[in-house]
């Protein structure tokens, strides 16, 4: 099986034919078994640059105040998830990261 990265046009998911939506679908999880997609994608530089800022400045703040935004009940779905809370599933030592 080839490790390459694949290349995967996610406006074809949203303005293709049932056939290329289709396409995309099968990339994506073909790309499961390397764990990279490279995806094309109508975002603008200026739209990626704010919103990793707008990341850059939350994960900077005191944990204290990222504690504010975590969602009970959400399994680490949606919200803050603080290090040493998630574990992988294949795992039994929870993950360093928020």
């Amino acid at each position: 099986m080839s490790q390459d990265i694949l290349d995967v046009d996610l406006l074809a998911f949203e303005r293709g034919s049932s056939t290329q939506r289709q396409a995309v679908v099968d990339g994506v999880m073909r790309s499961l078994a390397t764990g990279f997609v490279y995806t094309s994608h109508d975002l603008s530089e200026d739209m990626l640059d704010t919103t990793y800022a707008m990341l850059f400045e939350f994960f900077n703040k005191p944990i204290e105040e990222k504690r504010r935004y975590i969602a009970a009940g959400a399994n680490g779905q949606t919200g803050y998830t603080g290090v040493l809370v998630e574990t992988a599933e294949v795992s039994d030592k929870p993950d360093w990261k928020e």
